[in-house]
């Protein structure tokens, strides 16, 4: 008959502890992650609400302002979560009288406000000024840098 000696007894019993506390934090890494995926669910149809109810207040806004009558036109919805707001992007793409390119840019938000815009003739400077986050403006100068600024909007 094998004995084990003491020595051995308290290093299976310290053995077995660790086990359980390697157990118990596994148990409580995957209670937090089920609890994360649950808040990730119900998150999503909030999400994909508020989505669609800013798509909707832009097609309203598009419409109240004459937009929709012209074949240039086009906007651009994103609900932001981060920023709780609203924003539409539009478009405008013509030709001006001297038959150069007519490109119009703007941003702003359900409400109405205008965070920037953009207009260039393509024989000419363009005009672009925006909005920063301390409440001042800054001009711009190029179609690439109101759409690098707009992005800030546009996404989550």
């Amino acid at each position: 008959m094998v004995t084990s000696a003491p020595g051995m007894r308290s290093i299976a019993a310290a053995a077995s502890a660790l086990y359980c506390l390697l157990c118990a934090g596994i148990l409580e890494a995957s209670t937090r992650h089920e609890t994360a995926v649950r808040a990730a669910a119900a998150s999503v149809p909030a999400s994909h609400d508020r989505q669609q109810q800013c798509s909707s207040q832009a097609r309203e806004q598009f419409a109240r302002f004459g937009w929709r009558s012209n074949p240039g036109a086009f906007f651009v919805s994103h609900y932001n979560d981060r920023l709780r707001r609203c924003f539409i992007e539009l478009q405008n793409v013509g030709a001006s009288s001297t038959d150069a390119a007519h490109v119009e840019k703007s941003l702003g938000d359900a409400q109405g406000r205008e965070y920037g815009a953009y207009v260039s003739n393509g024989d000419r400077s363009p005009l672009c000024e925006v909005a920063l986050s301390s409440g001042e403006t800054m001009d711009c100068h190029s179609s690439y840098e109101f759409d690098a600024w707009a992005k800030d909007f546009m996404e989550n």
